[in-house]
């Protein structure tokens, strides 16, 4: 079984550990040694390790810390990886070079790779198809053209999970409102995003997807321009500007 290092465990890598543990034998490194026991439990056949003095000679490693903590932790872990793989959002390959390694991949993944159904951005200035094998097991991999796209796609891919929230919560509270039972407003929203999944898989646009539900003086539209006059579109668009503008503030 081929093996893989994770540095931090935080959501992220849990998520991932959670896709990666039958296909890897993991190791997982950190600084919170009880955090590392908790993990462990969860995941009875992974490998736990303190951060300080960490050797990841010839290893291949997914950081998974914060953007301010990196150099803190170059500083002490000890030998060159293989491959480094680093979700951390704004982080640029040159900056992570402060870890010493042969390959260096930046990624963006989000948290559905607790189920495998992670949208995972890829960009290496070298090949990418290691890690395009690695990360095709946490859910679907797009390629990156160029850096500046991670940043991008951390926008759209990560941080709009929390965005879809925001929209789930809000329809559940309007069937909620309503009179409907939110329990079942739960269970015909996970229809909704899985249906709407489906189509957007079979390359119906979102525009196409909108007009083919919007009848002339019917339901659609009328909700439709109820969220108009709420600057519905220009807020989200603004969102993702918002998301895009300050990961590349974390890479200056």
């Amino acid at each position: 079984m081929k093996k893989i290092t994770l540095i931090g465990n935080g959501n992220m890598a849990t998520s991932m550990i959670a896709s990666f543990v039958s296909s890897f034998e993991i190791t997982v490194v950190g600084r919170n040694q009880d955090k590392l026991q908790t993990l462990q439990k969860e995941f009875p056949s992974i490998h736990i390790a303190p951060l300080a003095n960490y050797d990841i000679s010839g290893q291949d490693v997914i950081l998974c810390v914060k953007p301010y903590a990196l150099q803190s932790v170059a500083d002490t872990l000890k030998g060159k990886a293989n491959c480094l793989f680093s979700i951390l959002i704004g982080t640029n390959i040159s900056t992570l070079s402060c870890v010493e390694s042969d390959h260096y991949y930046r990624i963006m993944p989000n948290v559905g790779a607790k189920y495998a159904r992670s949208i995972t951005a890829i960009y290496s200035p070298s090949e990418t198809k290691i890690a395009e094998d690695i990360f095709a097991l946490i859910g679907s991999v797009v390629v990156a053209d160029n850096e500046a796209e991670i940043d991008m796609a951390a926008a759209l891919c990560s941080s709009a999970v929390a965005f879809l929230a925001l929209v789930a919560d809000s329809l559940s509270d309007g069937a909620v409102k309503e009179g409907m039972n939110r329990e079942k407003s739960k269970q015909y929203l996970s229809g909704l995003f899985d249906s709407f999944s489906a189509l957007l898989e079979n390359n119906v646009s979102p525009y196409e997807i909108k007009n083919s539900v919007m009848s002339p003086a019917g339901t659609t539209i009328e909700g439709y321009a109820q969220l108009e006059k709420g600057a519905v579109r220009s807020s989200f668009i603004d969102a993702i500007g918002k998301s895009c503008q300050r990961a590349r503030q974390i890479s200056s």
